[in-house]
């Protein structure tokens, strides 16, 4: 079925998953974006978008809806790929980092765990990346 419809098996999975659960992706996304901040980042989330705190609040709890040009800034704010669709694709569901907060930690957390040789021998390649942004 999943070649029939030109997707993977995992992705049917997790279509099969989510309409059997019944989940509102765009309010369980929004939930796990907001989840990922940082103490405090709520309100600086919020004056990003130029919105109220409790306007957030209500996203997260699906008693409100973003505009299509807040979902956009949404995902602009968390680094999220342009093509992504807070309503449709369920981020909330990846096991790898989405955000770029996320990604940031990851990098770090993965950097930390390298002994003093890997670190040593990666080092000038990761210096070239990194300097040539």
């Amino acid at each position: 079925m999943a070649k029939a419809y030109k997707i993977g098996v995992n992705d049917m999975r997790t279509l099969n998953l989510l309409s059997k659960e019944k989940v509102n992706v765009l309010t369980a996304n929004i939930r796990h974006l907001i989840e990922g901040l940082a103490h405090g980042q709520r309100k600086y989330f919020a004056a990003e978008l130029g919105v109220d705190v409790t306007t957030v609040s209500r996203w997260s709890s699906s008693a409100q809806r973003p505009t299509r040009t807040k979902l956009r800034r949404i995902c602009e704010y968390f680094g999220l790929p342009l093509a992504t669709n807070l309503e449709d694709d369920p981020v909330f569901l990846s096991l790898d980092p989405v955000t770029g907060s996320e990604m940031k930690s990851w990098l770090h957390e993965q950097i930390e765990g390298l002994d003093a040789d890997t670190l040593r021998n990666l080092f000038p390649a990761l210096q070239r990346l990194l300097k040539s942004k």
